[in-house]
């Protein structure tokens, strides 16, 4: 009979802080859990990637800035909000097991399609576009609709068999190419994924070294996901740009605001966590569901904030503890 389990992984990602670890044998414990290995992770990746500080009270400037942006967004009475979820290899001591982007689009959209209640009136309630399975809308109490454009990366959940596929070749090109595309059309553009160490965004299986390690030294040498943000953005667009990935406040607030001033950009300040359901049949580990991911809560509250065209990204970011901030531009 197979067993379902949680476990709490912090992936996104330790490596990057030089962070291995070798995981339980899956046969070893009927409760196999990653809590003593926890708190060693959490407080190392907490010394390396101490957070900034934001004020939660936004200038008066940077409010009539957010509420001309969001003004602007639902000017045609739609405002549309495209997310790519990048390509999600989640390695276990060194070696990719498998990608999470199918059960983190799954993740999302049940956030977007639940009934809307007393304490959830705005992120929910989303029906999917009949003639389009990636497109969610809802029509809003004052009239207006929120449009939401879901892609992803990954062909299977096997990295092994991504990286030799031709299949997966042709998602990447395509999804990237739809990235730049909401670059420069989208109002408010949203990645989550790896930050590569400031080689992201990623859409494609993972460089890897000659040890099996992903390639951060090249990913920082070359850059090549923040080249192609940085070459479809321009001055004033997109008004809205999101990179919920490890520590993207250091690796792009910087480029992105020499490049786009005015822009209004969420960006986490450490590494993210995330938490799976998995199924342990005979055979390797594989998750079927994500239970929690900062990375996509994250997003929840920026998508929440501009249904209610509420500028006060950052209060709801801290009540909520999440490892994000919001820069309002200049």
């Amino acid at each position: 009979m197979k067993r379902r389990y949680t476990q709490m992984i912090f992936f996104h990602f330790m490596s990057i802080v030089g962070i291995t670890f070798t995981p339980l044998s899956w046969s070893e414990t009927d409760n196999i859990s990653y809590s003593r290995a926890i708190p060693n992770l959490l407080q190392k990746a907490n010394q390396v990637n101490q957070p900034q500080t934001c004020d939660i009270n936004p200038k008066q400037s940077n409010l009539e800035k957010c509420h001309n942006k969001m003004d602007k967004i639902f000017a045609d009475h739609k405002a549309n909000i495209d997310v790519f979820i990048g390509y999600n290899d989640l390695d276990i001591n060194d070696k990719s097991a498998f990608t999470a982007d199918s059960i983190m689009r799954a993740y999302f959209i049940d956030k977007l399609t639940r009934p809307c209640s007393k304490t959830n009136p705005d992120l929910c309630d989303f029906q999917f576009d009949p003639n389009d399975a990636d497109k969610l809308s809802k029509k809003l109490k004052d009239g207006n609709t929120v449009e939401v454009s879901i892609s992803d990366s990954a062909v299977t959940n096997r990295d092994s068999a991504n990286k030799t596929s031709s299949a997966q070749k042709v998602k990447s090109e395509r999804t990237l190419k739809k990235f730049e595309n909401s670059l420069e059309n989208t109002e408010a553009v949203f990645y989550v994924g790896h930050s590569r160490d400031g080689g992201g965004p990623d859409f494609s299986p993972a460089r890897r070294a000659a040890s099996g390690h992903v390639d951060y030294n090249w990913y920082k040498a070359h850059q090549p996901g923040l080249h192609h943000v940085l070459e479809s953005m321009s001055d004033g667009h997109p008004d809205i740009f999101g990179s919920f990935s490890c520590d993207s406040m250091k690796h792009f607030a910087k480029p992105l605001r020499k490049t786009n001033p005015s822009l209004l950009y969420f960006g986490t300040t450490r590494l993210a966590n995330e938490a799976y359901n998995r199924t342990v049949p005979k055979g390797p580990w594989v998750p079927t569901e994500v239970t929690s991911s900062e990375v996509i809560d994250s997003m929840d509250i920026a998508i929440t904030n501009i249904i209610r065209r509420d500028c006060e990204f950052n209060r709801r970011f801290k009540e909520q503890n999440m490892p994000t901030v919001a820069d309002y531009g200049v």
